[in-house]
């Protein structure tokens, strides 16, 4: 209202409900909120991504004391939401590293799951394939590596996303399912010390 009376179109104010204004700006402040986690740089986001986009999902969903224009409201917010916020699979993959969120139990649909662990372990055969040839005897000197910077933290779980902090067990024995089965729940800032 202040911005409004600022630039004298307080006008425009008349015909709209205050209570719903004020449940709109409830609603989209988890967008804001999420807005400015996932652009942060002083850790790393890329795992947030999912996480993220379901929890904004989950909270555009319509809710049972919601009248027509709430509803109404959410369904946009969620289509909105939905053509503009679509997780890679390199986003996904970052997730499943997070070992509190490797059985991506976020993800309901299990045939999408499957293709992430896949992928993972793709790319992992791929890296036994190359690592197996580089350990053939080369008699060039290999230089230095330059040091690493240190490791970003990853900032701690937020209250929406304790509830995909599960553990279970695996079936397949390759190394996705070992660190399906095996890995720790370990905190965040254990993994980006």
């Amino acid at each position: 209202m202040r911005v409004l009376r600022g630039v004298k179109q307080q006008k425009r104010l008349k015909g709209i409900k205050l209570e719903l204004l004020q449940w709109l700006v409830a609603l989209l402040k988890p967008f804001r909120d999420e807005t400015t986690e996932l652009k942060a740089n002083h850790y790393p986001t890329l795992p947030l991504v999912l996480p993220t986009s379901v929890a904004l999902q989950e909270h555009c969903q319509p809710q049972l004391l919601d009248n027509v224009a709430q509803e109404a409201m959410r369904k946009r917010a969620l289509k909105i939401l939905c053509d503009t916020l679509k997780p890679t699979l390199k986003q996904k993959v970052a997730t499943f590293l997070v070992p509190v969120y490797r059985h991506l139990v976020m993800i309901e649909d299990e045939d999408e799951r499957k293709k992430i662990f896949d992928n993972v372990r793709t790319k992992i055969n791929g890296q036994e394939a190359t690592a197996a040839a580089e350990d053939e005897p080369d008699h060039q000197q290999e230089p230095e590596p330059d040091p690493q910077p240190p490791r970003k933290r990853l900032r701690r779980i937020g209250a929406n996303f304790q509830k995909w902090k599960v553990s279970g067990t695996a079936t397949k024995p390759d190394e996705v399912s070992a660190y399906l089965q095996d890995a720790p729940d370990v905190d965040i800032e254990d993994v980006f010390p």
